[in-house]
């Protein structure tokens, strides 16, 4: 990085922010070339489109879906997708279980004649565990299966990206790199999209590289700026330059991300999340006990009996941990996935970070509990 953290906390008292938005440093980028070609799945149409809902809503296109058609949803599901989805699409769900794992039977009974698609999250970076008996099940219907590797941008299986297997899978790199906008979208076969390039869009994207350019010189003064300062910048790019979507991958983005040195950046989450599950206390469950080969975590997801408390004492201490998610608009009935949602909290793990801010989220979680 640009500016060590670690050094940073020489410069005064208090510690540093953990977690929150990121912030872009020089020396971020690097003379390397293309990295990103490796975590891209191969053998398929491949675009680069401006976010997640973006590809979804070229996706939405790309199968002619309309309201009277069914796309299902798993239960545990991010709200933005439900938003996106729910104009253009009539949205159902299937039941997700307290490990995030599928019961295929009860799966397949949700499957509808009006059921044209099948939403598949990879959460986490971890691959879904029944990611080739879905496929197989909606092979043999005749839907389409699309792979949501939002958290798993950079996980790789047997040396390729995850999203090979289904007939699209789409990601949103924002979730993981000090980048202003950027998804990959990738298909079983090219097809004509029309990506709306617009003033508007090319306005968004330097707003938000201006913002995480601003608080990547700042970073030596952030003790004094609290993290909700950049959020509400952050936000209000998002709501005062809106641009019609689905857009293409801003240039200012691709540029950053061919110079990125995302395999160095992809050990160190590893590294960093292998470190705290270590630390933890026995009383604290992580959802995801073991780091296997080739996954690269979006964050270390635990389950908190008071999980609002502990999410407050942290952010009291400066360590920030979002929740994935808040459900909105997903019936009631699906008890398992609400009851996730209300004791998940996501641990920071990513690149940023060194074994003493690991450290310092440990001692902070032990203290809680």
């Amino acid at each position: 990085m640009g500016f060590s953290l670690s050094m940073a906390n020489l410069l005064g008292d208090d510690p540093l922010p953990i977690g929150g938005e990121f912030a872009l440093f020089d020396g971020d980028v690097r003379i390397v070339r293309n990295e990103q070609r490796k975590y891209v799945p191969k053998g398929r149409g491949a675009y680069w489109v401006a976010s997640g809902r973006d590809a979804l809503l070229a996706l939405v296109g790309r199968y002619g879906l309309s309201q009277s058609d069914e796309l299902l949803l798993p239960s545990y599901i991010c709200h933005e997708v439900i938003e996106t989805l729910a104009p253009r699409v009539r949205v159902s769900f299937y039941p997700v279980k307290a490990d995030l794992s599928v019961d295929i039977r009860s799966f397949e009974s949700r499957i509808a004649p009006a059921t044209r698609a099948v939403l598949l999250v990879h959460y986490f970076g971890f691959p879904h565990p029944q990611l080739q008996t879905m496929a197989r099940s909606c092979r043999d219907r005749g839907i389409a299966l699309v792979e949501d590797c939002v958290q798993a941008a950079f996980t790789r299986v047997n040396g390729r990206g995850l999203g090979s297997v289904g007939d699209a899978a789409f990601t949103s790199l924002r979730k993981f790199l000090p980048i202003p906008d950027g998804s990959w979208l990738v298909t079983r076969s090219r097809f004509p999209m029309r990506l709306q390039e617009s003033p508007a869009h090319r306005f968004y994207v330097e707003r938000r590289g201006a913002v995480l350019r601003i608080k990547g010189l700042s970073h030596q003064y952030a003790r004094c700026v609290p993290d909700s300062v950049f959020k509400e910048a952050f936000a209000l790019a998002e709501q005062a330059f809106g641009y019609r979507k689905p857009a293409p991958m801003g240039k200012v983005s691709l540029h950053l991300l061919r110079r990125f040195p995302l395999d160095a950046w992809a050990r160190q989450r590893r590294k960093n999340y292998r470190q705290l599950l270590l630390l933890l206390p026995s009383k604290v469950k992580p959802l995801f006990c073991q780091l296997h080969a080739g996954v690269v975590p979006l964050g270390l997801p635990i389950l908190a009996r008071h999980r609002d408390a502990l999410q407050q004492e942290l952010a009291d201490e400066r360590i920030y941990a979002p929740v994935h998610w808040r459900l909105r608009g997903v019936p009631k009935e699906y008890e398992v996935a609400w009851n996730l949602s209300e004791h998940e909290l996501t641990l920071p793990i990513d690149q940023r970070y060194r074994s003493s801010e690991i450290k310092r989220i440990a001692k902070a979680v032990r203290r809680y509990a």
